[in-house]
């Protein structure tokens, strides 16, 4: 799998048109963390679809001995206010959210040193809820992300939570046949 050419969907499932945005969600082997990927369809054939322009903030093994998260991360596209304590509010995505922790697509610049806290506003008029206001804290910036840690989880989240979940429950799932060729052993000339 080459995340920097794209990431090849074999079905034909999935509706989009070219340059619609897209979720996936990848489960590797017996590994009980999904990653999540978010991108936009590429190029479509007769067998599929192309995602390009990955943003992903995943590790696709957990390292021996780390913890496993404590809440299921749902993907979603969510408008985020950030109100840093001593700075003007501004805009962002949401990529991901769990009673535990949102991760938001931003200027690394932006946010702040990692301990800082700040209050979000979620807003997700898609998913037909009120806007969600939530205490968190800065736990880490890296490539245009940032994760943050839920303070609190007032009950507005976990009726969001809810209503981004159900949409991934209406979402097709594909498993990848073992009879594909990609299983097969590369040989390396040299």
């Amino acid at each position: 799998m080459r995340l920097g050419e794209g990431f090849y969907l074999p079905s034909l499932q999935i509706a989009g048109a070219p340059g619609a945005p897209l979720i996936v969600e990848v489960t590797l082997g017996d590994a009980r963390d999904r990653a999540l990927l978010h991108g936009r369809v590429g190029r479509v054939d007769e067998g599929g679809l192309w995602l390009d322009g990955i943003r992903t903030g995943l590790r696709w093994t957990p390292l021996p001995g780390s913890p496993c998260r404590r809440h299921r991360r749902i993907g979603c596209s969510i408008f985020a206010e950030v109100r840093p304590r001593h700075a003007a509010a501004w805009l962002c995505r949401t990529l991901d959210l769990s009673l535990g922790g949102i991760r938001l697509v931003t200027g690394s610049f932006e946010m702040g040193v990692a301990g800082d806290d700040l209050q979000l506003t979620l807003i997700a008029p898609d998913l037909q809820v009120e806007p969600v206001e939530i205490r968190t804290r800065l736990a880490w910036t890296a490539a245009r992300q940032a994760g943050l840690t839920v303070l609190e989880a007032p009950m507005g989240l976990k009726k969001m939570i809810a209503a981004a979940g159900a949409q991934w429950k209406a979402a097709p799932v594909i498993r990848h046949p073992k009879s594909c060729t990609c299983t097969r052993k590369v040989r390396r000339a040299g």
